[in-house]
């Protein structure tokens, strides 16, 4: 028996859409922020205050998206940069969307067919619609990835325009108009795909309602004023006026190509590539796979072109179908010029950075997935042939959507996707080396880097981010030179300014370190970076209350950023506030638990409090994530030699010896526990191995002079400690008089 259009089968309906959608997509709830994420969310100051509406408006420096970016601010009020809570509004909206278009596709279907079998059918073919919409691959990139709320959201607003327009005319409803011209006022404040609005609801007062409308008017059941929307919609358009929109400065403009290295675009190649780019979308509609989020795509550069001429005849025949269809099959021919309107605003002579991005599709596939659905309905014929076979599809394209959400797991395994279907662009290989980068793996980070300059040489922004590893790998000098190149190549950003601070302060040239953190802040105020840096020279020359201001400056900018707390608790430990100390460093660590300087400085706090256990701990987790870093591996030495663990100490120590040949501390602690063992000749040579590294240690003088004391050598206990009380350090008259009388 087949199901009627009861109440009972529009509950199910609703809930079989929310629950698969929810299904689908589940997998994205834990991934990470992408992309431009970082941009438009995560460092973004103007959305981290609710009431800054101010700030908010002027987002992009224009309001055109201030409704998208007001959700994200609440976002940040309630998940700060906890990516979960984003995810969840992005896919609660994909889930409204497909209810939306599930209702919409109902009210279009019992319009716009005089077929009494689709008529009598249209609560299912709806309910195709809406699954096909929601569970199609090609709209993971407009719900997976974040910062493209702004296309999910105006969708959002621009179906329920549609919804509420077509039941105000149908029931003579003047609040539901009103509603309606709210509605789309929200969305062209969400993003500028709702421009068409206007011609989508005159396109439908006329294929759809004008025969309501002629016979309305002929018995004269409306009034003038119940006519006033319709004419109002027009000036809808002036709302890009708004947005400082010129459309003849656009037309005009040039910009590097963001889907081709050294392509650079224009309005006529940009419309010309639109016909190769548009069969590709159609091409993934129904092949949906190799999606890639950053597609390697060369300019037309003439119509003649072979794919160029092919693609322009493929969508001519395309919109020419659409156009006869509306006469024998209203509801096709709807759907495929729904998909033109739709897509007008990103693909065709309004030249954009890049020439293809899928989520360019979200809008267009509700009108794709009304004309394909309805159209297989018809061909079909059979009610239950259609749902048996339709429910195959949505469960391939379930599967396929939940399998590409996989890849938004995570920035790396995002671009290593892409780096397969675009190996030969040097931009996903910059970014999966930032990534490599982030996550301390500077070897591969510097191969990233090094093939992104071999494509693209003029890459100033490789060279920027190249030279950030070379810091990392202690080569300042490799560093400096690609951020000098970055600079000549025009990258005068402040960034490349921080980058090379960095390199001067490897060098210990902190005054031009200086100088390059100040021009840092200077062109951007709002470089965290830059202030922290700043604060760890001062905090380096003593000056602590400067070094707490700039690392206060640096953490009201971007709370988030786990180095400044590190500093300051480093600062607040010099000044023995350990209470301070201690709160600054956990709260480093919840940011960064990698932080191996935090998790050293958090051992050297409780140390100081002589709590050895909370010490050993925190220096044993440094080493964990670090085991070659000394400071931590030396502290842990000098706790068990403390404690009375010598076998313990010198272990450590001489680990450190064979980490760091150079590391003198390492050297003197050991000739420490030896000694305090009695093995006073090998102390000897422990001490003598210091003061080989470092000649004018004066405290190593002291302590072989105790240990050739102890020996019963008093000439060499002499000598040395004459020598460390010429080195300033305090040797007491009492000890060289004592040495004295036993010689």
């Amino acid at each position: 028996m087949l199901p009627k259009d009861t109440p009972q089968f529009k509950w199910i309906s609703a809930i079989i859409i929310a629950l698969l959608g929810f299904g689908i997509y589940c997998n994205t709830l834990g991934a990470s922020f992408q992309f431009d994420d970082r941009d438009f969310i995560t460092h973004n100051r103007n959305i981290q205050d609710i009431t800054d509406v101010k700030a908010i408006w002027n987002s992009l420096g224009h309001p055109s998206r201030f409704v998208t970016f007001y959700t994200f601010a609440l976002n940040y009020h309630f998940d700060k940069y906890n990516p979960f809570g984003y995810h969840l509004v992005n896919v609660l909206i994909h889930l409204a969307n497909g209810l939306l278009v599930w209702i919409f596709s109902g009210q279009i279907i019992r319009l716009g067919t005089s077929n009494q079998k689709i008529k009598e059918n249209a609560h299912i073919i709806a309910l195709g619609v809406a699954l096909f919409f929601v569970t199609h691959p090609l709209q993971t990139q407009a719900v997976s990835y974040v910062t493209q709320r702004f296309t999910a959201l105006a969708t959002l607003f621009y179906v329920m325009t549609l919804c509420l327009y077509i039941k105000a005319r149908l029931d003579k409803n003047y609040y539901l108009f009103a509603a309606g011209i709210v509605t789309m006022v929200l969305g062209m404040f969400s993003k500028q795909i709702t421009f068409t609005l206007p011609i989508m609801i005159i396109f439908i007062e006329f294929l759809f309602l004008r025969e309501k409308l002629v016979s309305d008017l002929a018995t004269k059941r409306w009034s003038m004023r119940d006519l006033t929307p319709i004419f109002l919609l027009p000036f809808c358009l002036l709302i890009p006026s708004f947005f400082n929109f010129d459309l003849s400065k656009t037309l005009g403009m040039t910009t590097p190509s963001g889907s081709h290295d050294y392509d650079i675009i224009n309005a006529p190649k940009y419309f010309l590539t639109q016909f190769r780019v548009i069969p590709t979308y159609l091409k993934l509609l129904l092949i949906p796979i190799n999606q890639n989020l950053d597609y390697d795509f060369p300019l037309s550069n003439s119509l003649f072109e072979l794919k160029t001429l092919l693609g322009g005849l493929l969508l001519l025949s395309l919109f020419l179908y659409g156009i006869f269809s509306l006469k024998k099959d209203k509801l096709v021919g709807f759907g495929i010029l729904w998909f033109f309107i739709a897509i007008s605003v990103t693909s065709s002579i309004i030249p954009i950075h890049h020439v293809i991005f899928e989520h360019r599709m979200y809008l267009p596939m509700v009108g794709l997935s009304l004309a394909i659905t309805t159209r297989m309905f018809d061909r079909i014929n059979n009610t239950r042939v259609f749902m048996v076979f339709f429910v195959l599809i949505i469960a391939v394209l379930s599967v396929l959507t939940f399998q590409r959400n996989k890849v938004w797991q995570s920035e790396q395994s995002l671009w290593e996707d892409i780096i397969t279907k675009s190996p030969a662009k040097a931009k996903p290989h910059s970014n999966l080396g930032t990534i490599y980068f982030e996550n301390r793996r500077y070897d591969d980070a510097l191969e990233m880097f090094n093939k992104a300059i071999t494509f693209l040489p003029e890459y100033s922004r490789a060279y920027n981010n190249r030279a950030a590893v070379y810091i990392q790998m202690n080569k300042p000098e490799l560093a400096i030179q690609d951020l000098n190149a970055a600079l000549e190549m025009g990258l005068e950003q402040s960034e490349v300014y921080n980058n090379r601070g960095d390199a001067y302060e490897k060098q210990r040239k902190y005054d031009l370190a200086l100088k390059d953190y100040q021009k840092a802040i200077e062109l951007r105020p709002t470089n965290a970076k830059a202030h922290d840096n700043i604060g760890t020279i001062l905090g380096g020359r003593s000056d602590h209350k400067g070094a707490i201001e700039k690392f206060n400056q640096a953490i009201a900018i971007r709370p988030d950023f786990a180095d400044p707390y590190n500093n300051r608790g480093v600062i607040f430990l010099r000044e023995k506030k350990y209470k301070e100390a201690i709160a600054d460093l956990k709260k480093s660590l919840s940011l960064d638990k990698y932080n191996v300087q935090a998790y050293n400085n958090l051992g050297l706090a409780y140390l100081n409090q002589n709590d050895h256990n909370s010490a050993i701990t925190y220096f044993q987790k440094a080493l964990q994530y670090s085991p070659n870093y000394v400071a931590a591996r030396n502290s842990l030495g000098i706790i068990y030699g403390k404690e009375g663990r010598l076998d313990l100490a010198l272990k450590e120590f001489n680990t450190i010896k064979q980490i760091n040949p150079n590391f003198m501390d390492a050297y003197n602690n050991a000739g420490l526990a030896l000694r305090r063992l009695k093995r006073f000749d090998e102390a000897i040579a422990e001490y003598s191995s210091a003061l080989q590294v470092n000649p004018k240690a004066a405290s190593v003088y002291y302590n072989r002079s105790l240990c050739f004391f102890e020996m019963g050598k008093y000439e060499e206990a002499l000598k040395d400690a004459e020598a460390a009380k010429r080195l300033k350090y305090p040797v007491a008259d009492q000890y060289l008089q004592m040495i004295r009388e036993k010689m």
